[in-house]
């Protein structure tokens, strides 16, 4: 038996891309990170990747998923090293996860940091598949990811969906700083999902300038979870929409708990100048419950305005119609 390792290195050009596209994902990726010509030799295989997910959490992950197949990247940082997380930190060690199949364990092994920082992982791994199907980003901000917006242009490209999480915990201050950076890093998106993001006094669509105003987005669909939001807000978002702001959107859906107001009576303040017609349902009463639909229209265009209400929570779905 013998331990020498096949000289992939050694052969000619077009016989190295061949045999590269024999080998199992995880070993293409690990072979680009041998050299330059490596690099640009797996580029040039044009994988095409279903989705790639990069999450910045206190140990980053990027996933990489193509058919049932997922290869997933933890960028282990040192226990004492996670109080304030930035892309210029270099990871201890990286745990490789191959899952074939959603009924095969996953297999796991782990790499040396190739002698990169987070940043610089999260580059090599986005750029080698330039055929990536869907992109989506999800930031954990505040105290713990502090992320200027050059770094965030210089480290992802363009994605078409991401997520903002930030920590209920945490001061306001570096909520705002941060879901702020993002939205003017990443301006022209399909899709933004919104967990306790604050719009208050300081953050919220009158206090936006120009640029910063999450309404002048590309943006076709917005989710947002988790906070409390005012009917004046409301009524303002929908609005600045008849107005022209944010062209793209076809769906906005909020959930909002904790309320703290009976909403069900104050519906009116919502339609407030929108010109609504509401839509009368047959269907089941909910003393709990209350359930109405308007709908609006801006030139051609028309949408629906669908609110329910409970003790606690409220949920708002607006949708363009053809």
């Amino acid at each position: 038996m013998t331990t020498q390792r096949f000289p992939l290195h050694r052969l000619p050009d077009d016989l190295r891309s061949e045999v590269l596209k024999t080998m199992d994902l995880h070993e293409i990726v690990a072979y680009s990170f041998v050299s330059k010509k490596a690099y640009s030799m797996v580029k040039s295989l044009r994988i095409p990747i279903g989705d790639v997910e990069t999450t910045l959490k206190a140990s980053p992950e990027i996933k990489i998923s193509i058919g049932l197949m997922s290869l997933n990247y933890e960028l282990k940082i040192h226990e004492n090293d996670r109080r304030r997380m930035e892309l210029n930190k270099v990871p201890v060690n990286v745990k490789v996860e191959l899952k074939r199949s959603s009924i095969l364990d996953p297999e796991t092994s782990t790499m040396s940091n190739q002698g990169k920082n987070m940043g610089e992982w999260i580059q090599h791994l986005c750029s080698i598949f330039q055929h990536v199907m869907r992109l989506h980003i999800e930031f954990l901000i505040g105290d713990l990811w502090r992320l200027d917006i050059e770094t965030l242009l210089n480290t992802f490209p363009t994605p078409r969906s991401y997520s903002i999480v930030c920590d209920e915990n945490e001061s306001n201050k570096y909520n705002i700083r941060y879901a702020r950076n993002v939205f003017k890093a990443f301006p022209d998106v399909q899709f933004i999902l919104l967990f306790d993001v604050p719009f208050d006094g300081r953050l919220s669509f009158q206090h936006f300038g120009k640029l910063e105003d999450l309404l002048t987005l590309n943006v076709e669909r917005i989710h947002q979870y988790d906070y409390q939001w005012s009917l004046r807000d409301l009524n303002r978002f929908f609005k600045l929409w008849m107005k022209g702001s944010n062209p793209k959107l076809k769906k906005y859906e909020l959930f909002a708990h904790e309320m703290g107001i009976s909403w069900a009576d104050q519906w009116n303040v919502l339609v407030k100048g929108l010109q609504a017609e509401e839509v009368v349902e047959a269907g089941h009463t909910d003393e709990n419950r209350v359930k109405k639909k308007f709908r609006i229209r801006k030139h051609r265009v028309g949408a629906e305005i669908e609110v329910e209400w409970t003790a606690t929570t409220m949920e708002v779905k607006f949708n363009t119609l053809n």
